[in-house]
């Protein structure tokens, strides 16, 4: 399933740039690494539908793939971009020897920093309760802060906070990460 899952991933990373504007964002801790590509399609006159994937893995062979969409708009006034996003995630877990699937809802803002738009904060909040939640697990839960800056205009660098937890059967809460991370995003137009 791994080879396929990547095989995958690699085909969605060559091939859409020619159909959407295309995000690959790579995050490194000391535990972690997490590659996500997304497509963004224009689906109004400042919205626009992502449609992603990513894999994570971590020293302890744990391992994340998923999917997702999600609706972002630009909602920001006076001047002060500020997009906001809602969206949903299929994920398949392997963690503590045990498989989890879950349905995952959840939401996105980024803002920048009016002093100079070059600075953004950005985060997202994804859960899956019990009843989104199946195989060995029965909650996920997935929040991530950060502050990127803008290098040029189709990349950012950046530092964050990002903490992801499993709920087992039985109740034992698994971390598939938690920790400070660095990351770079870049956009391809």
């Amino acid at each position: 399933m791994k080879i396929q899952f990547i095989s995958s991933l690699t085909t969605l990373m060559m091939v859409s740039p020619l159909f959407a504007d295309t995000v690959a964002d790579l995050r490194l801790s000391d535990d972690v690494v997490q590659l996500d590509v997304g497509m963004a399609f224009r689906t109004g006159p400042s919205a626009d539908t992502i449609m992603d994937a990513g894999i994570l893995y971590n020293s302890s062979d744990n391992y994340l793939l998923n999917v997702g969409v999600r609706l972002v708009d630009d909602v920001g006034a006076m001047n002060i971009p500020i997009d906001l996003g809602l969206g949903a995630k299929l994920l398949g877990i392997t963690v503590e020897d045990e498989d989890v699937g879950a349905v995952a809802l959840g939401a996105h803002f980024k803002v920048a920093i009016p002093s100079n738009y070059r600075w953004n904060l950005s985060g997202h909040y994804y859960v899956a309760p019990d009843i989104l939640t199946f195989l060995d697990g029965e909650q996920y839960s997935d929040a991530r802060i950060g502050v990127d800056y803008q290098i040029f205009p189709q990349a950012y660098v950046g530092i964050g906070y990002h903490n992801m937890e499993v709920e087992l059967d039985g109740g034992f809460e698994a971390t598939v990460d938690e920790g400070a991370h660095i990351h770079a995003t870049l956009l391809f137009k």
